[in-house]
């Protein structure tokens, strides 16, 4: 028997969960560099940080998957993506709270994406025709 959780990972896009490592992953380099972190220390090794990045960019994905409208969107969503979830990641957890990021965190980076968002029933079934969109321009 097929869970919520194993049907939302099979409808996953490995091509969005790529761009989000790759966009997370140049994101914390760039921070690395130039806030002088240290990731090796931080994560007990550089490779941990980026088992972290992989981690986060499928969970976002799959959370994506049932909550973002998607028919709103102006790019390819793996394109949008590949240049924007690093920054908008960073700017929720920061480069040192990798390994906290959950699907709380998730929500926010979706708003700080500017992206519209389902409302979701407790049974996780979204709600036809109402959702939640940040204001561009605004908080």
């Amino acid at each position: 028997m097929r869970t919520r959780k194993h049907a939302a990972a099979s409808l996953a896009d490995p091509a969005a969960i790529l761009a989000a490592a790759v966009s997370l992953w140049a994101e914390v380099q760039k921070r690395e560099k130039n806030e002088r972190l240290n990731l090796s220390e931080a994560y007990n090794g550089v490779d941990q940080c980026m088992r972290e990045a992989m981690r986060i960019a499928t969970l976002f994905e799959m959370w994506s998957g049932e909550r973002v409208v998607f028919e709103e969107l102006e790019e390819p969503w793996p394109y949008l993506i590949e240049e924007r979830f690093g920054r908008a990641c960073l700017a929720v957890i920061g480069p040192l709270g990798l390994a906290l990021g959950d699907e709380r965190a998730c929500e926010s980076i979706a708003r700080q994406l500017g992206l519209t968002i389902r409302e979701m029933r407790p049974e996780g079934r979204g709600v036809r025709g109402r959702t939640r969109r940040r204001r561009r321009g605004g908080r």
